[in-house]
């Protein structure tokens, strides 16, 4: 299936099941907070390809070969996969549920490693073993996504993100906001970052903020107030029993703060289901990246503005063979299968 997110990986967040941080079930990590590295001043860019739709950079453990880390503003902790794992000979004990956009993923704890995101150095994070994409898909990704780092990581800094320039700059936890942007508020669900939206000018919508999926999702009170035009209902099972219907839509705007994104593709869940989907909806990254964003842990405060890129660089970094851009068409064509 070409795209980041299938029916499977998507409608995995229905569930509805209890998220158990990381950091709150496994001992390892207590008295050892994660920090960045005395030697590394801030800010430092760094770029970023799209990989499956994913806010991905380069990262490492220790001094090991480097690998391709997704940054989700939407996962509470920091899982590499099982290839991974088996490749850097990391071995962990037991077992913890990880909350992320994704639903319930189980995770094997393996203490705390240093971590290189490019020239940035974090000491001591909590890393567990983990591939939310081998848990909801039936084939792996090519090419692989190696680890996943979330909120335990990214709070640690300012994060500024460029759709169009492809650039990522990790700045200061108290590093100032950007000038002429609007601002918004989130909060965090599990360590996931959390917001309110408007839909067409009249429903509101609370859903997660992922730069980690690529795609909308809103939910049956929402569909339900707009009578948006749709297309064919379908049935989809849910990984924990039952099925579920959905319907792609067309959003005429959605709201964020005082930015107003017009012509939103998403997937409206048609059933009441409790947790993501039923209740809690999904702004991805075919949204987010339309624009320079930029999230403060320390504010609590989400930032939309345009892009630094002129549109030379904007042709230039869209040309590039390793970025993928988002697609307008969200997960319309993304979930085009029923099948999971």
């Amino acid at each position: 299936m070409n795209g980041f997110v299938s029916s499977r990986v998507l409608l995995s967040t229905m569930c509805g099941a209890t998220a158990i941080s990381l950091a709150a079930a496994h001992p390892v990590g207590q008295g050892t907070q994660p920090r960045v590295s005395a030697v590394t001043a801030l800010p430092i860019a760094m770029p970023f390809e799209l990989r499956h739709g994913a806010v991905t950079v380069e990262a490492g453990i220790g001094a090991g070969l480097p690998m391709a880390a997704v940054l989700d503003t939407a996962a509470s902790d920091c899982m590499v996969s099982d290839a991974q794992a088996s490749r850097r000979a990391l071995q962990g004990s037991g077992q913890v549920v990880v909350a992320s956009a994704f639903g319930q993923l189980h995770a094997t704890p393996i203490g705390t490693h240093n971590v290189r995101l490019g020239r940035v150095l974090v000491e001591a994070l909590p890393l567990c073993i983990g591939d939310p994409l081998a848990q909801w898909t039936e084939k792996p990704p090519d090419p692989p996504v190696d680890a996943w780092l979330g909120t335990a990581c990214l709070s640690l800094f300012t994060l500024e993100i460029d759709g169009r320039a492809g650039e990522i700059l990790l700045g200061r936890p108290d590093a100032p906001p950007m000038r002429g942007a609007s601002a918004f508020p989130f909060s965090l669900d599990q360590g996931r970052a959390l917001v309110r939206a408007l839909v067409n000018g009249s429903a509101e919508l609370t859903a997660l903020v992922s730069t980690g999926i690529r795609g909308t999702l809103v939910t049956p009170a929402v569909y339900r107030r707009l009578d948006p035009q749709s297309g064919p209902e379908r049935t989809v099972k849910l990984p924990a029993g039952g099925t579920v219907r959905v319907a792609s839509v067309r959003l005429k705007e959605l709201r964020l703060g005082a930015t107003k994104i017009p012509n939103v593709d998403a997937l409206a869940v048609l059933d009441d289901v409790p947790g993501i989907g039923g209740e809690i909806g999904i702004i991805g990254t075919d949204v987010l990246l339309r624009y320079r964003m930029q999230v403060s842990y320390s504010r609590m405060q989400i930032q939309l503005a345009p892009s630094r890129a002129t549109g030379g660089e904007r042709e230039r970094a869209i040309g590039r063979p390793t970025i993928q851009q988002p697609s307008r068409s969200g997960l319309q064509g993304q979930l085009g299968r029923p099948r999971l």
